[in-house]
């Protein structure tokens, strides 16, 4: 289980969600939005928890790499280039 999603938080906010798991039932959880930036291990059921209806997947596959300042640093970078991609269409 792993990748991106978009949505709009209970503060009118867009809010940008990656995630993977890396151990059976962890996962390495990322939000980030105008006011937060959080990294976090969470369990598996609580991730379920914390991620509304309400999104738009953007990615489903993100690298894994022992280093997690590198690792977050792809997965902005991906999920900004898709996002960049994705707003061409929509003008």
């Amino acid at each position: 289980m792993e990748g991106a999603c978009v949505y709009i938080d209970t503060d009118n906010f867009s809010t940008l969600v990656m995630y993977k798991e890396i151990k059976p039932r962890i996962v390495l959880y990322v939000k980030y939005n105008f006011l937060e930036f959080k990294v976090k291990y969470i369990s598996i059921f609580e991730f379920f928890s914390l991620i509304p209806e309400n999104n738009i997947h953007i990615l489903s596959s993100l690298p894994y790499i022992n280093d997690i300042k590198l690792t977050i640093d792809a997965w902005r970078n991906m999920a900004l280039n898709k996002l960049k991609f994705l707003n061409r269409f929509t003008d």
